[in-house]
C-alpha cells in the first residue's frame, strides 16, 4: 500500500468480507484497536465502521472497574456491535495469577517458546527497508500465532462460549462484565417458571462487613508426623442447599410465630455456636436468620443450584467417555468448569454490596453455618473415644472448607513414609465418613490429601509434601512469599530450595548450607540480575494512591516519559530497587536501567528486605539461632559500567 488510508481501509474490508466473529490478539483493546483509530482519525474525518451495524462508528469506550478481590482496573472496550474481541492480555489477567501478563512470558511458561526479539524502537528504522519489512512480518505473524495457541491450549474460547451458553448471556457480557450479570441471568429464567417477580434494588453503595468463614488457630510447628487435610465439597452451595437459603424462603420471627411453623419441621434457625471445654455447644438464638424448609417451600437458590450441579456431573461423565484433549472433551470441560464458576458464584452474589440483588443476610449465614460446620469436626475428632481422647489426634488447623488434623504415630504409622502415608489415607476417609453423618444432606467431608512432613507458619501460610490419592506426591506452598508474586526471585528460588531440601528430601544440613552459599554469593555479586528484577500490580491509578511506593512513583516517572507505553490501573510494574540515597520509595528502576549502568543493584536492601527477614520468619520454626547462616566477612560491589560516566575508570583486562 502506497497510503495509509488505504492499509487501514483493506483492513476494515478484509473483517467485512470475512464477516469475522471474533478479533484476536494480546493487548489490543489498549494498544493496537486504539492506535488503529487515532491514525484514522488523523488521516480521515469520516468515522470508520468494523461492526455488523450500518451506520455505526466505531469507538473506543474506557472505563474503570473496581471490586475489593481485584481492585481498580481501567478497562478499554472497543465497540463492535456483532463482533467479539479476544484480549489475551485482559483473559489471562482476569484468570491467571501471574507475575507478567506480557505475551513473552506468558509463551515461554505455556507454550515453551518466545517472541521474537525485537526493541521497540528498531520498529521504525526497519520499515524503512525491504529486508527490514520482512523481519517486522515475521515479528507480527509469530506474535499472532503464539496469541493463538496460547488461547488453544487453554482452551479460553471453549471456556467463554460454555459459560454463555450455561447463564445465557452473550459472549460478550462474559468476558467484560463480572460474576453478578451471569447469576441473574440465571435466576431469571428460574423465576419465570415459577412465576416469580425479581424486584430492581438500587445499590446503598455502603460497605455492610459481617464474620467470615471461621479459620481455626494453627498450632504453628514442623510436624513430622502424618498431617491429613478433611475437605467439604462445594460448602457454600451445599450450605444454601441444606438450609435452603433463599431470599423468598428467609422469614421473620414475627412471620413464623403468626403461621405456627415449627422449627426444625418447617423453618430452621442458624444457631450459635460455642466450644466448651473443648466441646461444641448449639444454642437456639431468636434474633438469628431463620429459613423455611423445602416441606413449606423450595428456595430458588437451592433449586438453582441442585440442577446446576446435577447438570455438572452429567457433564464431567460425558467428558471422562471422550478422548482427553480432543475436541469434545475441551467442549465438555468448558461447560463443567463454566457450571462450577456459576454455582460457586452464587453466595458471592448475595454478598455484593454493590450488585442486582444483594442480601448479607443470607451471606452472613452460610458463613455462620459453614463455622459451625468446621467447629463440629473439631469436636467430633477431638472429642472421639479413640482417635481423640486414647491417641491424642488435633485439628491443628481450619480454614473456610478445609480442616487439618494431625494424626500421631500411636494412630497412624509406617515403615517408611509411604507406608505412613498410605495408612493416613485409608484413617482419613474413615475419619471424613464418620462426621459426614452428623450433617444435613447434601453437606458432605471428605478425605482429600495427607502431608509429610508439614511446615505450618502462621494462618494461610504453610508448607508440605502433599500426598494425594492416585496422583504423584509433590511440594504444596500455601501463602508464603514463595508462591507470592510481589517478591524477588531471589527470595522465592531460595525458599523453594530450602523447602525441597527441608521437606521432600528431609535434609536439613543441606538447605542450611545453601542458605550460607547464597547469602555469600550475593555479597561477592555473582547472581544474576533477574534475581532482583520484582514485579507489583496497581491498583488504581498511580496519581490516585495517598502512600506512592516504588512501583507506583516508577510508573508516574514512565508516564510522564511515554503516555502511551505507561503502565496503567491493574498493570503489573517490574521493576529493581538501586543504590542511592534518596528514600526506597524513590529508587525503583527499570531492569534495563541497571543493565546499561545508569543504577547499581542495592545489594544491602536485598538482603535485608527481600532475604534475611522473610528466611527467619520461616527458619525460626525448624533450627535454635537461624540469624548464623546469614553472616558474611566480605562484601564486592560491582564496579561502573556501561553508560556510567565512570565506566572508562575501570580497567579492562588484556587478551593476549
Amino acid at each position: 500500500f502506497k497510503e495509509e488510508e488505504d492499509l487501514i481501509l483493506d483492513f476494515v474490508d478484509f473483517i467485512k468480507e470475512k464477516d469475522v466473529d471474533f478479533i484476536q490478539g494480546h493487548n489490543i483493546n489498549r494498544f493496537d484497536n486504539d492506535y488503529i483509530l487515532k491514525r484514522w482519525k488523523q488521516l480521515s474525518s469520516t468515522p470508520l465502521n468494523w461492526s455488523r451495524l450500518q451506520e455505526h462508528e466505531t469507538k473506543i469506550r474506557k472505563s474503570t472497574f473496581s471490586s475489593s478481590q481485584k481492585g481498580s482496573m481501567e478497562k478499554f472496550k472497543l465497540d463492535i456491535p456483532g463482533r467479539v474481541i479476544l484480549d489475551s492480555y485482559d483473559i489471562m489477567k482476569d484468570q491467571h495469577n501471574e507475575s507478567s501478563y506480557k505475551l513473552d512470558n506468558l509463551a515461554q511458561k505455556y507454550l515453551g517458546t518466545k517472541k521474537v526479539p525485537m526493541d521497540y524502537d528498531q520498529i521504525y528504522p526497519k520499515f524503512q527497508t525491504y529486508e527490514g519489512r520482512l523481519e517486522l512480518a515475521v515479528y507480527c505473524l509469530k506474535d499472532a500465532y503464539l496469541v493463538h495457541a496460547l488461547m488453544e491450549k487453554l482452551c479460553k474460547l471453549n471456556v467463554i462460549l460454555q459459560m454463555a451458553n450455561v447463564c445465557g448471556i452473550s459472549m460478550k457480557d462474559v468476558i467484560e462484565r463480572g460474576q453478578g450479570i451471569r447469576t441473574i441471568a440465571l435466576m431469571i429464567r428460574y423465576a419465570k417458571q415459577h412465576n416469580y417477580y425479581i424486584p430492581r434494588v438500587k445499590p446503598s453503595g455502603e460497605e455492610e462487613s459481617f464474620e467470615g468463614a471461621v479459620v481455626v488457630d494453627p498450632t504453628v510447628g514442623y510436624y513430622t508426623d502424618a498431617v491429613s487435610c478433611l475437605d467439604f465439597a462445594s460448602l457454600y452451595p451445599s450450605i444454601m442447599q441444606c438450609m435452603n437459603m433463599s431470599y423468598e424462603t428467609l422469614v421473620t420471627r414475627d412471620l413464623i410465630n403468626k403461621m405456627g411453623w415449627v422449627e426444625d419441621d418447617d423453618v430452621r434457625t442458624i444457631p450459635d455456636y460455642n466450644l466448651v471445654d473443648n466441646k461444641l455447644e448449639t444454642s437456639f438464638n431468636p434474633n438469628n436468620p431463620a429459613f423455611l424448609t423445602n416441606k413449606i417451600r423450595v428456595g430458588l437458590l437451592p433449586e438453582m443450584l441442585e440442577t446446576l450441579l446435577a447438570e455438572r456431573k452429567k457433564v464431567k461423565k460425558m467428558m471422562k467417555a471422550e478422548v482427553p484433549h480432543s475436541t469434545m472433551y475441551n467442549v465438555y470441560n468448558g461447560r463443567q468448569l463454566g457450571l462450577k464458576v456459576v454455582c460457586n458464584s452464587i453466595y458471592g452474589f448475595t454478598g455484593a454490596s454493590v450488585g442486582f440483588l444483594p442480601c448479607k443476610t443470607i451471606a452472613s449465614s452460610v458463613t455462620k453455618y459453614g463455622r459451625g460446620l468446621t467447629l463440629r469436626t473439631k469436636s467430633l475428632i477431638e472429642n472421639h473415644p479413640v482417635w481423640g481422647l486414647q491417641h491424642k489426634c488435633r485439628c491443628i488447623y481450619g480454614d473456610t472448607d478445609s480442616v487439618f488434623v494431625h494424626m500421631p504415630r500411636s494412630l497412624v504409622d509406617g515403615k517408611n513414609r509411604e507406608e505412613l502415608v498410605e495408612n493416613a489415607h485409608k484413617m482419613g476417609e474413615v475419619m471424613a465418613n464418620y462426621v459426614t453423618k452428623f450433617f444435613l444432606k447434601p453437606v458432605f467431608l471428605e478425605y482429600e490429601k495427607t502431608y509429610c512432613p508439614y511446615l505450618l507458619l502462621k494462618k494461610k501460610r504453610y508448607a508440605g509434601y502433599k500426598f494425594e490419592p492416585g496422583l504423584p506426591p509433590k511440594l504444596h506452598l500455601k501463602g508464603i512469599e514463595a508462591v507470592r508474586r510481589d517478591f524477588a526471585p531471589l527470595l522465592v528460588q531460595t525458599q523453594k530450595k530450602l523447602l525441597n531440601a527441608l521437606i521432600i528430601e528431609q535434609n536439613k544440613q543441606k538447605g542450611l548450607d545453601m542458605i550460607h552459599q547464597t547469602v555469600k554469593d550475593l555479597f561477592m555479586d555473582k547472581l544474576p540480575l533477574e534475581m532482583f528484577i520484582m514485579s507489583k500490580k496497581l491498583s488504581r491509578d498511580p496519581k490516585e494512591y495517598k502512600s506512592k511506593g516504588p512501583h507506583v512513583l516508577l510508573a508516574i516517572k514512565l508516564g510522564r516519559r511515554d503516555p502511551m507505553m505507561a503502565p496503567v490501573a491493574g498493570d503489573r510494574v517490574e521493576y529493581v530497587i538501586y543504590a542511592g540515597s534518596q528514600m526506597l520509595s524513590e529508587r525503583a528502576c527499570l531492569p534495563k536501567d541497571i543493565t546499561n549502568g545508569r543504577h547499581m543493584v542495592d545489594l544491602k536492601y536485598y538482603f535485608e528486605k527481600q532475604l534475611r527477614t522473610p528466611m527467619l520468619r520461616l527458619l525460626g520454626k525448624v533450627v535454635d539461632n537461624p540469624e548464623q547462616y546469614f553472616r558474611t566477612k566480605r562484601i564486592r560491589v560491582r564496579p561502573p559500567r556501561g553508560k556510567n560516566p565512570f565506566a572508562h575508570w575501570v580497567k579492562k583486562p588484556k587478551i593476549s
